[in-house]
């Protein structure tokens, strides 16, 4: 019979890295709802979303509660919800997506620094 293991050992913490602004991304959080917005007609309670989710952040009881201070917007929930009852809905938000894609329409060619 196999010997029984210990805990594992893995060096480093959640979260991995500290974002620098930190700060200024939780106060936008108190007034902004960067996080994936559940549709509750299309949600069947699955759980999938809850499952895949790396930090945690939807409640697997009830998959419409998503914790938006523990949301590290992966969006692994959207991309794998079969119903696709998950979704950004925020104008922010949307209008960022709006940007960054008119951005990255034209190739930028890669530079060298060297100091």
């Amino acid at each position: 019979m196999p010997k029984a293991c210990g805990p594992l050992n893995i060096l480093g913490s959640r979260p991995y890295k500290q974002p620098e602004n930190l700060y200024k991304m939780k106060k936008a959080r108190e007034t902004t709802a960067f996080t994936p917005e559940p549709d509750t007609e299309r949600c069947t309670q699955c759980g999938i979303c809850a499952d895949v989710c790396p930090e945690a952040a939807i409640d697997a009881c009830d998959v419409t509660d998503i914790d938006r201070w523990k949301c590290i917007l992966c969006f692994a929930c959207v991309k794998s919800c079969p119903e696709q009852a998950k979704n950004m809905t925020d104008q922010n938000f949307n209008a960022a997506v709006g940007q960054l894609a008119e951005a990255i329409q034209s190739r930028k060619e890669p530079a060298l620094f060297l100091t």
